[in-house]
Order: C-alpha cells, then structure tokens, then sequence
C-alpha cells in the first residue's frame, strides 16, 4: 500500500474496502489483531528514514550474491543483475522487472489463464487487477524469485538479513527511485536519461545517430519504432538496450556479435549482424553508445551520483491562480 495511501498523524485507516466487499458492511467480529495495542513501527536496518532506495538497499544484495554469475554478454536465463544504470532504471531492475514480463505473467496467474507464477509480483496503482488479492497471493509469497535466494540455487548462501531485503523491497511494491525529485524536465517520466534535459525531445545521439542505423539495418527483424515525440520514441522491451555504465558492454552492441568476438552470439536471418568488432557498423554502434552514456551523466537522475533535483516548484498538479 505504500504507493497508494498516505497518512497524516492521527489519521486511522482501516483495511475495509479492499480485503473484502466493498458495497457491503464488515460483519462485526474481534480479529486476532483487534485484542492487542499496535505494535510500534521499527526503522529497516539500511536506515534512510525508511526509503528503500534500491540502489543502495537491494543492488548490494545482488552485488555480493548474484553478479559473479549474472553478468556479462550471456548472463544465466537473461538475467543481468549488475547496476548497471539503463534508460529509465539499471540493469538488475529491468532484467527482474520489465524483462521479465512479471506483470503480465501475474496477470494470467491471478485469473487462472495460466499456472506460472510471476518472477516479481507487484499491482501497477493505474491499471493494475480490481479484485482483491487472496492470502499469500501476492508480494513475495506471489512471487518466485525467493526460490531463487536458497543453497539450492547453485549453492548461493544468501543470509537471512540479506534474503529479508529483497522480501521487504518485492512486498513494498518493488520501489527503484528514492525520491519523487528528478532532473530531467518534461521527458517520459521526467525521468529519460536518453532525453533532453528541459524537454520531452530525445538526445541527437539517438535522433540523429541512431534511430537511422536502427531503420536500415535492424528494424526489418525488431520492428519499426514509434517516433513519436510524445511516446519518446522507444517501446519497454528496449530500454535496457544501451548500458550507461559500460557502454562497450551494452547488449546492442553484444547481442548479434560472435560469442568468439565476446558477443552474445544471436543470429539474424542466419547470419550475425557483425562480422566481428572491427565490423564498421558495430565501430559505429559502440561510438554511438558511448555518447548515450555520456549524455546521460550530463544530468544525472536520482538513481545516479551527482544528482541535482530540477523538479522544485514543477508539480503536475496546481491550484487554480
């Protein structure tokens, strides 16, 4: 509920509405809970008044358990869980996350259209599912990426504070950003590290440089692209495709290069896209990403170091003057 409800003090809020039918009055009953004072909240271990800054509370927990295998060119199932920073959020994030398909996935699972429990289940506050959830049907028991923190996953010996993270960050809707600030103005989310800084335009780099390349040499198997300025021009699944990290790393450039030349391997139309790194249109891509890269430390976001909020007095919604 941390993404739905706020609280002054002493404001009380009850549970009636969405853990039962709402059009119709709660039958009069002494819960468990009700025979007891609350209990009073106590403050996480990684501190920060509280905020699960994902960053700096759940990447470490990847960092010191997970990366030595899910990382680089071909990582385990896809699954890159470096820090790496991306578009919108970092490696890890979207890999768990977006790649993942973790809402769809839940989506179909709820409604019995399928037996597959998502990796991450979280409810989307705007178009997420209506029903009420059932018991241990969502958060981290609705999830399985949990199964993926026991000895049995490859012998990672993950201890129990570090295992309570991750539940706590699935449970408290899988938050990214620590704060509503940012600093791009006007972008996708006002957060579009490809995008200007005061506009919802994309950076030249991708306009100018990019987008041609895509066109001609990669949308007959990927699909044309929306450019619209208003869709900022990419689609979710791409967001990941530049590392603003490592850009020599990025999975543009790794995706269709030989796993001799350190690439991915994948094939297009029977061939790779590259022959090789000396291939003038991957020399191209790779000076393309590295500006992507540093365009986005131009105006780090606040998932970045050196981050400056822009967005005092810009709120969405004003009063009438």
């Amino acid at each position: 509920m941390t993404s739905a409800i706020n609280l002054m003090p002493g404001e009380t809020q009850s549970c009636t509405g969405c853990h039962e039918n709402r059009r119709t009055a709660a039958v009069p009953m002494s819960a468990l809970a009700a025979r007891k004072a609350p209990s009073p909240l106590e403050r996480p271990p990684w501190g920060n008044a509280g905020v699960l800054d994902y960053n700096k509370v759940v990447q470490p927990v990847w960092d010191r358990h997970c990366v030595r295998c899910h990382s680089g060119a071909n990582p385990p199932k896809g699954m890159n869980l470096t820090g790496h920073y991306t578009r919108f959020f970092n490696m890890s994030y979207d890999s768990l996350v977006n790649r993942s398909k973790s809402d769809r996935v839940f989506r179909a699972w709820f409604t019995g259209d399928s037996t597959n429990k998502p990796l991450v289940q979280s409810f989307h506050l705007l178009t997420g599912l209506t029903e009420p959830f059932r018991a241990k049907e969502s958060g981290s028991f609705g999830s399985r990426l949990p199964e993926y923190l026991e000895k049995s996953h490859h012998g990672v010996d993950m201890p129990a504070a570090d295992k309570r993270i991750v539940y706590e960050w699935i449970d408290a809707m899988i938050p990214y950003y620590p704060t509503f600030d940012y600093a791009h103005i006007g972008g996708k989310g006002d957060r579009d590290k490809w995008g200007e800084a005061d506009g919802p335009a994309l950076k030249p780099w991708f306009q100018k440089r990019f987008l041609p390349l895509y066109q001609k040499n990669c949308a007959s198997c990927h699909g044309q692209m929306d450019t619209r300025v208003a869709n900022t021009n990419f689609v979710e699944p791409q967001w990941w495709w530049f590392d603003l990290t490592e850009p020599d790393s990025s999975p543009a450039l790794l995706a269709h290069l030989s796993k001799q030349d350190g690439g991915l391997g994948c094939m297009a139309k029977g061939k790779f896209a590259f022959a090789s790194r000396q291939d003038p249109l991957w020399k191209e891509l790779l000076d393309i990403a590295r500006e992507a890269a540093r365009e986005a430390w131009r105006t780090p976001e606040a998932d970045m170091p050196g981050f400056v909020p822009r967005s005092r007095g810009r709120c969405e919604y004003r009063s009438a003057p």
